[in-house]
């Protein structure tokens, strides 16, 4: 039986009642804004922060330049191991970002694709942010070659 990948919106994230569901929650929000307020146990939380983008940029404001940038290997790397310890042992996988259409399910796509070898369902329905897609499908890759 699959495990069931959900992809939620901040807003509907933090309306959820969590209580008494097996759920472990990767939530991503906008760099300096606070973190979800998530009715759940933290210990399955896995909060990033990241922009929308797909490359790293500076960008110029009346107020000066303001840096954005996008996932770092570093989070890779936390999201592929909060999966690995988590997605089998829990009922739902919760993803959730600003929008819950394209950080969220970039790694939703991400993670259905290395362990149901199918991620149609999450480009259909959403439209993925590609570099973060592409960076944790590349960093199971490499778990995966550690284990064999």
């Amino acid at each position: 039986m699959k495990n069931k990948i959900l992809v939620l919106s901040r807003k509907v994230a933090e309306g959820y009642d969590w209580y008494g569901r097996d759920i472990a929650i990767i939530s991503v929000t906008d760099p300096n804004q606070p973190s979800a307020k998530l009715n759940y146990f933290e210990d399955k939380i896995l909060r990033l922060q990241f922009h929308d983008v797909d490359k790293d940029m500076k960008m110029w404001t009346p107020n000066g330049t303001v840096r954005i940038f996008t996932i770092n290997d570093s989070q890779v790397k936390d999201i592929v191991q909060f999966v690995d310890k988590y997605f089998y042992n829990v009922d739902e996988f919760v993803i959730h970002c600003e929008a819950g259409i394209s950080r969220s399910a970039g790694i939703a796509a991400a993670i259905a694709k290395y362990i149901y070898l199918d991620d149609t369902e999450y480009f259909k329905k959403y439209i993925p942010n590609r570099t973060v897609h592409r960076l944790v499908l590349n960093e199971f890759y490499k778990l995966k070659e550690t284990i064999i």
